[in-house]
């Protein structure tokens, strides 16, 4: 019975060792081929493969001569004292025992895997530098020119954050004028440094700075004065029949401030006085007086208006505007005769006026303007007309000179009393603007 089972067991035996049946059957020495465990990149073809390509014997000298010449660039010299490791033949191989052809390419499968397949599993798109790629590498490094050192900012501020300005162009003609020129921001006209919002010639008229006005003038009368005191009181003119003098030099003065642009607040006062002595020619009534003729008389006459008044301007434009305006025009009037220097007489009027006022002026030029004042009142049997016209001449934006011809006609009547007073003449005052 156990020799029945010798041939079963030899048979397990000789499938278990492939290696010593095969060197039983065959005389041949085993090769161990080793595979990769993961896939190897070809960097040639692109392509991924699980099993190694077998290469020629031309391209295993050109590897080889390719790994010589990397080993050269790399700039590693070899060991002399370290021998390369050869695996020792196995001591079951005869030593005249035949080879077969396909024995050649054992040592290709049992040699290590050469140095050129590790870098490209780790980096397959980079390829291996060549001998001619070392120094053109090189070139480019040393003619590449070296960084330019950034100049030296100003204390506080990083270099980082300056940006030069562009030099400024000076053009002249109908689209810049003379100012300056900036190209890069788009050619407008911007301030002598070069920042800041554009520079926009202010062309209102020196006139027309009037925010707060002050006048003060002198006016030359030409005088005309006629009263009358009483219901049976004769009619007395001053100027022939009491000797007043036809000239006399008023004093004017007056104040505005503007409200808003188009409203307007002013004031304005005048006071007027006139003495004189004489002999009567004819006998007169003043005051239920009788003077004789030849009585030496003593006259005056004094005349006060103040006016304040509110005006809105209809047209307002930088070169001139029209105003109305609504005024209280507070008179007060008083003659006075003296006789003998003992009797005395004297009749006064004090009376509050309403007043329609109105005002144009125009600037032809920056500093000459055009100016006409009016002033009317109606009331009962009184009535005062006041006209101007005037010329403004401001050498400076805050100082103006006016001359002009202005004149006043106050006709007041009252139940007992009456008085008429003209004056009319040139006139000049000076106005400071604030």
């Amino acid at each position: 019975m156990f020799t029945d089972l010798l041939p079963t067991l030899a048979a397990i035996t000789l499938f278990a060792t492939p290696a010593a049946a095969m060197e039983h059957t065959t005389g041949m020495e085993p090769v161990a081929l080793e595979y990769p465990a993961v896939a190897q990149a070809d960097t040639d073809n692109r392509t991924w493969s699980m099993w190694p390509e077998k290469k020629s014997d031309e391209e295993q000298e050109q590897s080889q001569e390719q790994e010589q010449a990397d080993t050269e660039y790399d700039e590693t010299v070899p060991d002399p004292s370290v021998q390369p490791s050869v695996p020792a033949p196995s001591e079951r191989s005869a030593p005249g025992a035949t080879q077969p052809p396909t024995r050649r390419s054992a040592p290709a499968a049992t040699r290590p895997p050469a140095r050129r397949s590790a870098p490209a599993i780790t980096q397959p798109s980079v390829p291996a530098p060549s001998r001619r790629s070392a120094p053109a590498d090189s070139q480019r490094r040393q003619t590449q020119p070296p960084p330019t050192q950034d100049r030296q900012p100003e204390p506080g501020y990083p270099s980082i954050y300056r940006r030069p300005e562009p030099e400024r162009t000076e053009q002249t003609g109908p689209e810049s004028g003379s100012k300056s020129f900036y190209p890069w921001r788009g050619g407008e006209e911007t301030n002598q440094q070069g920042y800041g919002p554009p520079v926009v010639e202010d062309t209102t008229p020196y006139g027309n700075y009037d925010y707060i006005e002050a006048r003060i003038g002198f006016w030359g009368t030409s005088f005309t004065a006629e009263v009358q005191s009483g219901v049976e009181g004769s009619s007395i003119d001053l100027s022939s029949e009491l000797g007043m003098g036809t000239t006399k030099t008023v004093v004017v003065m007056g104040a505005s401030a503007r409200l808003s642009d188009s409203v307007r607040i002013w004031a304005d006062t005048f006071n007027v006085n006139y003495l004189a002595t004489a002999r009567l020619k004819k006998e007169l009534i003043f005051k239920d007086v009788l003077f004789k003729v030849n009585t030496e008389v003593e006259s005056e006459i004094q005349v006060k208006s103040t006016r304040i008044g509110l005006d809105a301007s209809l047209v307002n434009g930088k070169h001139g505007h029209f105003n109305l305006g609504l005024a209280a025009d507070l008179l007060n009037t008083s003659t006075r005769l003296t006789a003998y220097n003992l009797i005395t007489t004297t009749a006064s009027i004090n009376i509050g006026l309403p007043m329609v006022t109105g005002s144009v002026r125009v600037y032809p030029v920056k500093m000459i303007g055009l100016g006409m004042d009016a002033a009317w009142i109606g009331f009962d049997k009184s009535k005062l007309y006041d006209i101007a016209f005037y010329a403004d001449v401001n050498p400076l934006k805050n100082v103006g000179v006016s001359l002009g011809w202005r004149g006043i006609t106050l006709d007041v009547n009252t139940d007992t009393e009456k008085v008429y007073v003209g004056w009319n003449g040139l006139f000049g005052q000076v106005t400071a603007r604030f």
